[in-house]
């Protein structure tokens, strides 16, 4: 499915981008935002190449899981021992892909045996996804960004009851999901945005409530 196609242009883009916008119909359903996008995704890059579904999958869930203990352990040694886990993985998979055949050819020529090579097909944006996902741990460790529990809210989800500018200006002073501005008091919101306090308050009082529902 490419994105020129009458499959992707008629159909599954229509139906992606209906059951999307249809979560700002229903304040509720902003938590399937995230949902729908990774369940679309899935399905575009499965249409193409549904047999490495599974590598991404693989990828995503291995990534993620490694953000998560790192931002849990941060500044401890186990830290980086997930990271450099991380690495490995990532890399490995790549290599895996990219240069066994290779390896396997040099060694027959090296030492006169003869193993078979792999021939197995490169996964559609393999190099791409795998640079991302590692990114992503990378990014946790060194404090650029912090893993995201299951149960938290990206601020970019509120942009339909928040302005664009306030969230620009909270991601600025790295609060990017909801539980980290909440987790934040009022006073130091106010000294770090310089917003009204009405303002503040109206911010906490619109994310508070996605959590008491």
């Amino acid at each position: 499915m490419v994105f020129s196609s009458v499959l992707f242009l008629f159909r599954f883009l229509p139906i992606f981008m209906i059951l999307y916008f249809a979560t700002y119909l229903c304040p509720a359903a902003r938590r399937m935002r995230n949902v729908i996008l990774f369940l679309g995704s899935l399905f575009f890059y499965a249409w193409g190449e549904p047999v490495y579904v599974a590598l991404l999958l693989f990828s995503t869930l291995s990534d993620y899981t490694h953000g998560m203990v790192i931002d849990r352990y941060r500044n401890r040694k186990i830290a980086k021992v997930f990271l450099i886990s991380s690495i490995i993985i990532n890399l490995g998979v790549l290599g895996f892909f990219k240069y066994a055949d290779f390896v396997i050819g040099i060694v027959n020529q090296v030492t006169g045996v003869q193993m078979p090579l792999l021939e197995l097909p490169l996964p559609i944006g393999i190099s791409f996804y795998t640079f991302q996902t590692m990114s992503y741990t990378i990014d946790v460790y060194r404090e650029i960004d912090e893993a995201m529990d299951e149960d938290d809210i990206s601020l970019d989800q509120f942009n339909d009851d928040i302005d664009q500018w306030i969230i620009d200006l909270l991601k600025n002073q790295g609060l990017t999901t909801a539980r980290q501005v909440l987790g934040t008091s009022r006073e130091e919101l106010i000294d770090k945005t310089d917003l009204e306090d009405e303002t503040v308050d109206e911010i906490i009082r619109i994310l508070s409530a996605e959590f008491e529902k």
